[in-house]
């Protein structure tokens, strides 16, 4: 599996599960009995993906600066062995995951919650607005640092909520998708900056220490990680504002009545 074969694979497990976040209301104990198989599923790929962003980041950042390279040829020759074992590893122990068969098995059964035979239009709002809701109160709103957990958690719960409104789309105006793309900006500044300190570390990249063949590369990692900070402040700005929320609440509050839902 290549780097893309893995991202996608991991893109739609967290996406299946987002579905079933939003639709476990209607139906807890089956929403509740898929989702652990499908983290663990996940999980499983987690190392690999790492090793692949890693590699990535150094390799773009290395671009045109061949001496720079030379230096760190070892690393990236190393990250490459160790990404294969860790996929040779995700495969052997996902060979007998139960995940798949657990989520077959729940897509074969019926949710009897009575709001199940109401048409989407009736129910999406009820069920989105409570998970916008719950994170309005997250600390890492207030957070200068996005190397945090407590900011890896808020970027974990935003992306959730990005891939519901995805989902939901149809059934709402277009705005909604707009929603989403703020929400995703967000999500991939969080991301940038907390990859760009693992660039830094893995490559031993500090400006403080770095030997001059270096000095070039650690200047461009400090220019992408002040870009990705800026980013993540302006995007969490206007995210955490009430205006952004109440504008949100209100679109979730006006979905397109499609009776066939």
């Amino acid at each position: 599996m290549d780097g893309e074969q893995v991202h996608t694979l991991r893109v739609a497990l967290r996406r299946l599960r987002a579905w079933l976040h939003l639709l476990r209301p209607l139906a807890p104990d089956a929403a509740d009995a898929a989702d652990p198989p499908l983290a663990e599923l996940g999980g499983r790929f987690r190392a690999v993906r790492d090793f692949d962003v890693l590699h990535e980041r150094l390799g773009d950042l290395l671009a045109g600066d061949e001496p720079a390279r030379q230096v760190l040829q070892p690393l990236l020759a190393r990250l490459g062995t160790e990404r294969e074992a860790a996929l040779a590893r995700a495969i052997a122990d996902a060979s007998g995951a139960s995940a798949l068969a657990d989520v077959r098995a729940l897509a074969r059964r019926r949710i009897r919650h009575p709001l199940a035979a109401e048409p989407a239009h009736r129910v999406l709002p009820d069920l989105l607005l409570p998970v916008l809701a719950q994170l309005v109160p997250h600390p890492a709103w207030w957070a200068d640092d996005a190397t945090t957990e407590a900011v890896h958690d808020l970027r974990k719960k935003v992306k959730r909520l990005r891939y519901m409104f995805e989902l939901a789309a149809p059934r709402f105006p277009s705005a909604l998708v707009a929603r989403a793309a703020e929400l995703r900006a967000l999500q991939h500044a969080i991301g940038d900056v907390r990859d760009l300190a693992v660039v830094a570390r893995a490559g031993r990249v500090r400006q403080a220490e770095v030997p001059p063949v270096l000095a070039g590369l650690a200047e461009r990692l400090g220019a992408l990680r002040d870009d990705a900070e800026a980013r993540w402040r302006d995007a969490r700005d206007r995210l955490r504002g009430e205006a952004w929320r109440r504008e949100t609440q209100a679109l979730l509050l006006r979905p397109l009545r499609v009776t066939s839902g």
